[in-house]
């Protein structure tokens, strides 16, 4: 018994050696590959001129080392510079795979998804916060503050203003924290009035009711947390109420359809904590759709609120509607 005990122990050591070195073997040629592969991209970027010998250096360090993300990357940027968009998009999937450390292939994926298939691509957004996400704690970009806050503030728009087939805008749902970042904006950024402190909110009013239901709630309930920060907890804030173009007889009833739906935005507010003496309230009816009244579509998005930081009065040239 102890014998034949003593020879299986010998046998598992002589096989775990043997494994051992199979993947010492392994390792290293996976080490010249990685360096053949570099090799390859280095050519690829010190070639100035010759785009097809670019990409075929690339292409060779690909099938040199499938796993070198940086091939990848190069790749997609010679294939995006000639237009070729889609081929670029896969390109760039793949050094998003391969180079999970580094925060600017997922930005590169974004901004070519745009190109490639437009601004409602909802991928665009997925990438823009794993490039936020990761931007911090990689080297390359930790320290780009103007790159970080482009993205930062172009995500935002991105999630909250989509353009339809038609060329509409529409709105989506904003957390809190991007409540503060639109409301923190000054008065004359931009052309358009959403370019400024100026946050959309869709409550899913129903026709002629200004009752704000289950998944309206939830949006003011972030909206709440946003007006306690710190940074907005003594602006003073205009809620703009607003209607579609026949949920009354007459325009006098959608104006105070619309007020009404305004005031049951503030009793929220006020039922949250907050001081209604620093927010005040107005009805707009139909005069500022953001979308075309053709449709039941287009109405129940024109039925909405909007609320506006105030505070910063003097830089308010105009209350921009055109």
């Amino acid at each position: 018994m102890g014998i034949a005990s003593n020879h299986g122990w010998k046998l598992w050591i002589i096989l775990a050696l043997l494994a051992g070195g199979t993947l010492a073997v392994l390792a290293g040629w996976r080490l010249i590959d990685q360096h053949r592969a570099r090799l390859l991209v280095d050519q690829c970027l010190a070639e100035a001129q010759d785009s097809q010998r670019r990409k075929g250096f690339c292409r060779q360090a690909i099938q040199t080392d499938p796993s070198f993300g940086q091939a990848y990357l190069a790749l997609g940027e010679l294939l995006e510079q000639e237009a070729a968009f889609e081929e670029a998009v896969q390109a760039y999937r793949q050094a998003v795979e391969h180079l999970p450390g580094r925060a600017s292939p997922s930005l590169r994926l974004a901004e070519c998804l745009v190109k490639s298939r437009g601004l409602n691509e909802p991928e665009v957004r997925l990438w823009l916060r794993r490039f936020l996400s990761a931007a911090p704690q990689d080297p390359e970009t930790a320290d780009n503050t103007q790159s970080l806050r482009e993205a930062r503030e172009w995500l935002i728009d991105l999630e909250k203003i989509t353009i339809d087939e038609n060329g509409f805008m529409d709105w989506k749902d904003y957390t809190s924290q991007e409540i503060v970042a639109i409301l923190l904006r000054s008065q004359v950024r931009g052309a358009s009035r959403y370019d400024g402190p100026r946050v959309p909110l869709r409550l899913s009013f129903l026709p002629r009711e200004a009752v704000i239901g289950a998944s309206g709630r939830f949006q003011l309930q972030e909206v709440s947390k946003a007006l306690s920060d710190g940074r907005l907890s003594k602006a003073r804030i205009r809620i703009e109420g607003h209607s579609d173009d026949v949920e009354a007889a007459s325009r006098s009833g959608r104006e105070a359809l619309s007020l009404e739906r305004a005031q049951a935005v503030l009793r929220h507010l006020v039922e949250s904590g907050h001081n209604a003496d620093r927010i005040e309230t107005v009805g707009y009816a139909e005069d500022y759709p953001v979308r075309p009244n053709l449709t039941e579509a287009d109405r129940a998005r024109n039925r909405r609120v909007e609320l506006i930081n105030l505070t910063d009065r003097t830089r308010l040239v105009k209350d921009v509607r055109d």
